[in-house]
């Protein structure tokens, strides 16, 4: 049956690159329909060093890998061919490693995340372990419960494991050093996680409206470094209309950027290049928060929200934000690579760039994760964790090959593998992610992400105009927050 499907989704993309189509600029095709001619599944090759090296030698011998999803969003293993090309690309990569290296990739258990209670998402993880069992091989976790299960050692360290190569690129090392501790690596992610890529912050213009007010090139200011908080304030400021005729500014508007209050706030502060830890000699990470440079960050961001005649701050939902963007009533949206997904029959063509840099002195752009991204481990007790290690070696590398290059096509409404400048900007995203420990690990400290103080500074004090003051105020009680994060982590270490 999977040899049929690997024949089955052959024949279906080289049907695919066979049928006529051009680059997208007015409505996209949607989702859940082919790609047209150079389908980037079959155009974007991989280049032989994202490979990876398994033997071949490797058989698993039909052994049924057992997968515990905790309220993990990736869950490829029971999906089936229905045409949509980023599903489609998903099932292939199942289907190949499953036939190259003679097993079956089972969901054996999906626990669905409780915000208000994470921990419990673990329980069945945790009691499996104490009764001595070895029922999942594969723990793949939603980040804000990784920590429990690294903390509470219930999940080996991968570094200990053959094959896994941590220098691939379809493994996004920035993220998983963030992870770390004293250099053992307890998670995994990157290409294989399809809530990684999708997750990724990034900037939406409309392209339409940027070309009625700007000559200038877009990716030509990206490329040249000038893509900074100054230009995005430069850029909004022209594309402000009263549409209405009422004098007052109001949602009904059109805007040059409206911002919402949450993730995009938290993401344009470490875009900026403000993070909360560094790793020491030893691999441990230590508080060492930037107070000058997040206060600069900081009074920029909020003299552009609330001194920028063509910026508005807000409090509504994204998805109302991202409901004006797609009717062109806003031309600059910091958002995910994931509401992409919205806008295949978008009436306006869009332009997708990294986060703004802070100013031109800053030497890179950086890109974000969303804390839905999926991570993968291997259960304590799992046998045989050689060939666990060989799957997601595996799994990962197919990812990389088919799933992402199928994803950042839709994204770019099939742009991906002829438009070698769009291309460029979705690769640039991917490969400045910066992450950091201790946003990445509320879990252990028994905080719910989007209540962890250490994970979303920004959005504590974007609407207060002096800063100073409440951060000398608040520091000691980050730093007990923090301690007590790693007193968690140095007991599972020993």
């Amino acid at each position: 049956m999977k040899k049929l499907t690997i024949l089955f989704l052959s024949v279906l993309l080289w049907l695919t690159s066979c049928a006529p189509g051009g680059p997208s600029s007015g409505t996209g095709e949607a989702e859940g329909t082919n790609p047209p001619a150079d389908s980037v599944t079959e155009a974007a090759k991989t280049e032989p060093a994202a490979v990876h090296e398994v033997p071949d030698t490797v058989n698993l011998g039909g052994r049924k890998i057992m997968v515990y999803s905790g309220g993990a969003g990736d869950k490829p293993y029971e999906l089936e061919v229905n045409g949509s090309v980023v599903n489609d690309a998903r099932v292939r990569v199942i289907s190949e490693l499953e036939e190259l290296l003679n097993c079956d990739v089972v969901l054996a258990l999906d626990v669905e995340i409780d915000w208000s209670l994470m921990t419990m998402v673990l329980n069945p993880l945790r009691n499996s372990i104490a009764a001595g069992m070895d029922e999942y091989d594969i723990i793949s976790v939603h980040k804000a419960a990784g920590s429990i299960a690294a903390s509470e050692g219930l999940i080996l360290n991968l570094n200990t494991l053959p094959y896994l190569d941590f220098e691939k690129p379809y493994w996004s090392q920035p993220t998983m050093e963030s992870l770390s501790y004293k250099g053992r690596n307890y998670w995994a992610t990157g290409d294989i996680s399809l809530n990684f890529i999708n997750g990724l912050s990034v900037t939406y213009v409309n392209a339409d409206m940027y070309a009625d007010y700007y000559t200038e090139d877009v990716y030509g200011v990206v490329n040249s470094g000038k893509w900074t908080l100054d230009k995005v304030e430069e850029w909004c400021a022209d594309a402000a209309r009263d549409l209405n005729g009422d004098g007052v500014m109001d949602m009904t508007d059109q805007w040059g950027l409206t911002l919402q209050d949450q993730d995009p706030v938290d993401s344009l502060m470490y875009a900026c290049g403000v993070t909360m830890t560094k790793m020491d000699s030893q691999g441990v990470p230590r508080l060492d928060f930037p107070v000058e440079h997040f206060i600069d960050v900081h009074d920029k961001i909020y003299n552009l929200l609330n001194h920028c005649d063509g910026a508005h701050f807000t409090t509504e939902v994204e998805n109302s934000l991202s409901a004006r963007f797609k009717e062109g009533r806003q031309m600059i949206f910091f958002s995910k690579i994931s509401r992409a997904s919205t806008y295949t029959d978008m009436e306006y063509d869009y332009y997708v760039l990294p986060l703004p840099k802070y100013d031109e002195a800053q030497k890179e752009y950086v890109s974000t994760i969303h804390d839905s991204v999926t991570l993968f481990g291997v259960s304590f007790l799992a046998q045989k964790t050689d060939e666990i290690a060989a799957v997601l070696e595996v799994y990962a590398s197919d990812a990389l090959e088919y799933t992402t290059p199928a994803l950042f096509d839709v994204t770019l409404k099939h742009r991906y593998s002829r438009d070698a400048e769009s291309g460029r900007m979705l690769d640039l995203v991917k490969r400045t992610v910066v992450n950091d420990f201790a946003c990445s690990y509320p879990g252990a400290m028994l905080l719910p992400a989007y209540n962890n103080p250490l994970c979303n500074i920004m959005r504590v004090y974007i609407s207060t105009q002096d800063v100073s003051s409440k951060l000398v105020e608040d520091l000691p009680a980050w730093e007990a927050l923090f301690n007590k994060l790693l007193e968690a982590f140095e007991k599972a270490a020993k």
